[in-house]
């Protein structure tokens, strides 16, 4: 939730995904969920964790390709 409130105290949006190194679709994503606003499949609310758990397991998934790549 860092991002949001960088974003909400006047930094720009761009600056903050850059510093973060995620995609400006997370901020939105985080934006929304901070309003309450962000809903996953079948109107499933979407909470900042399980966005969080995605995208960890999703850079676990990318460095195990990695790591095969290099052995």
């Amino acid at each position: 939730m860092l991002a949001v409130k960088r974003v909400s105290d006047g930094v720009s949006g761009a600056l903050v995904v850059e510093e973060l190194g995620s995609g400006g679709q997370t901020l939105r994503n985080w934006k929304a969920s901070a309003q309450g606003k962000l809903k996953g499949a079948g109107s499933k609310v979407v909470t900042p964790e399980t966005m969080e758990l995605s995208r960890l397991r999703a850079d676990n998934a990318r460095l195990k390709r990695e790591t095969e790549i290099i052995k």
